[in-house]
């Protein structure tokens, strides 16, 4: 595992995520989120895929547990909001998900806003559901006030490796434009 973008800041907090290999084995490292304060390094929280909450952690505790998604590239803040929206990976490996859990897959290839001074989760929009196609988002949330009509609101804009843009209320994650949910063929391998 190691940092391959640079870290978000808000409220005076440094997140950071990072890359693990996604196609070499069933057990890779955890994609854990970690926030550090940005002026004396401690680590304040680190949010683990599995739970909707952070925790405090340090060093001298258990690793975390293995072959959970990552947040790879680049992150969004909303000072006002005191979110943090980062892009999610999947979990590994590619091609295969029959041994992953609900848990594994609940926050893959997803926007998910965190609370900046928590590390919890606030909400989370999943693009692809049981991701094994490695269709984890690349792109990094854009955020823009947007005119629905009616009233401006805080949106958050993302594209997929699949060419699809989504358009987001950032303050819940509820879709601001048509989103269109298919069911896609399903193979005959077991689990």
């Amino acid at each position: 595992r190691y940092v391959t973008s640079p870290p978000t800041l808000i409220r005076d907090v440094v997140v950071v995520g990072g890359f693990v290999y996604d196609n070499q084995s069933a057990y890779e490292p955890s994609g854990v989120v970690k926030g550090f304060d940005i002026y004396s390094g401690e680590l304040l929280w680190a949010w683990d895929f599995l739970s909707p909450k952070a925790i405090k952690w340090d060093p001298s505790q258990a690793d975390f547990p293995k072959n959970t998604p990552n947040f790879w590239s680049f992150g969004s803040a909303d000072e006002d909001l005191g979110l943090v929206f980062i892009p999610t990976g999947n979990t590994p490996p590619d091609f295969y998900g029959g041994h992953r859990s609900p848990e594994q897959d609940r926050y893959a290839s997803s926007v998910v806003a965190l609370e900046a001074t928590s590390g919890n989760v606030k909400w989370n929009f999943q693009t692809v559901y049981h991701d094994v196609w490695d269709y984890d988002i690349p792109s990094q949330p854009i955020l823009v006030d947007w005119n629905d009509g009616l009233e401006q609101v805080p949106g958050l804009i993302v594209a997929t490796k699949r060419g699809e843009i989504f358009v987001l209320d950032r303050r819940n994650g509820i879709p601001l434009t048509a989103v269109e949910e298919r069911n896609v063929p399903q193979s005959g391998v077991p689990e």
